[in-house]
């Protein structure tokens, strides 16, 4: 794929020294103090640097993002997203089929009961977006919340930042609208200063005095944090990490120097979980690190038999209608679980 170096180098600062990038030549940036960064030809530059010892995800982890978040399970989520970035930045007018489009999803909704407030679609906005609106993605993942994003905001253009390579090549990949930079969200972000007209952070970590640097004065920053109840009935075997009963307030708390909190969203439904799904959910995040062989063995044996059991109440179903009502009580608690999330728009002070 072709490189739009000037576009790229547009969003970034010298790791080094700290100074402007510009392009070199054709697979080369450079700052004037003579510090050169070469660009992948996948369509990103690594301004990584040295002593980050963090791990970005894997290959494996990705797929497993890939089938969640591609098969729509997390589309109310992404359509609440671009609709709080298209209110902060003022501009776009897109509806919930733009958005899907965009982001490949599917309703997750239909087959179990739930509703996502707030989310059912992205709304309508009048007014033109400027041309040069810019919107970062800060820990993108693949991308797909942030080409979420740039359909509500059609003349947006998105940078995908990352600490794994893979990442952020499935990023760029994934639209034309989007450059990529795999940097440590942890550290001095590669970003020029007041670039960027919102920032997103979608279940990532969040340096808040770096996203406060390069967002623009009264610049959003759209922050996704789970409740504690998401995902609750996966958490049961203790394959994936607890949450803190109230993350959101934590959020809201700790931005309060540089942050005005503007609007906090709760999004929540019921998603159908099979065997498949249910491996993503915990493959795809921070839990995948922490589940041992072990454990990796026992969930794959728990979704067997759950399966089993499934199968065997379909049956069973089929030969005494009296068992149906209580049947599907236990099928939509074994088969289904709780997204629940918040979405916040902090206002840049």
């Amino acid at each position: 794929m072709s490189v739009d170096l000037p576009r790229l180098a547009s969003w970034l600062r010298c790791p080094v020294c700290g100074a402007d990038l510009e392009p070199v030549d054709r697979l080369t940036m450079g700052c004037k103090n003579g510090h050169r960064h070469d660009v992948n030809k996948r369509g990103y530059v690594s301004l990584l640097g040295s002593g980050t010892k963090l791990v970005g995800d894997t290959a494996e982890m990705l797929d497993a993002r890939d089938l969640v978040l591609e098969g729509g399970a997390y589309s109310p989520i992404a359509e609440a997203v671009a609709s709080t970035v298209a209110a902060a930045i003022g501009g776009a007018e897109a509806v919930a089929s733009t958005v899907a489009a965009a982001i490949g999803g599917a309703d997750p909704i239909s087959a179990a009961s739930g509703v996502a407030p707030g989310a059912a679609g992205v709304a309508s906005r009048a007014t033109g977006s400027r041309p040069g609106t810019r919107i970062l993605d800060a820990g993108a993942g693949t991308g797909y919340y942030l080409r979420a994003a740039l359909a509500a905001v059609p003349s947006a253009a998105g940078l995908a930042l990352d600490l794994s390579p893979q990442a952020v090549a499935r990023a760029v990949r994934s639209s034309g609208r989007v450059d990529g930079v795999v940097a440590d969200t942890w550290r001095p972000l590669p970003v020029r200063s007041s670039i960027a007209d919102a920032v997103l952070d979608v279940f990532a970590p969040r340096n808040l005095p770096e996203f406060h640097r390069v967002l623009r004065p009264g610049g959003a920053l759209v922050v996704v944090v789970p409740r504690a109840d998401h995902l609750a009935s996966l958490r049961v075997d203790g394959t994936m990490l607890d949450i803190p009963s109230d993350k959101a307030e934590d959020v809201i708390r700790a931005s309060e120097p540089l942050y005005a909190l503007h609007s906090r969203e709760p999004v929540a439904y019921d998603l159908a979980v099979p065997g498949a799904l249910r491996a993503a959910l915990v493959g795809m995040g921070p839990s995948a690190r922490h589940a041992d062989a072990h454990h990796v063995d026992a969930r794959d044996a728990d979704a067997r038999h759950a399966e089993a059991r499934h199968a065997a109440a379909h049956h069973a179903d089929a030969r005494d209608a009296d068992a149906e009502s209580p049947s599907a009580d236990s099928d939509l608690a074994a088969d289904s679980t709780r997204v629940s999330v918040d979405v916040l728009r902090l206002t840049r002070r």
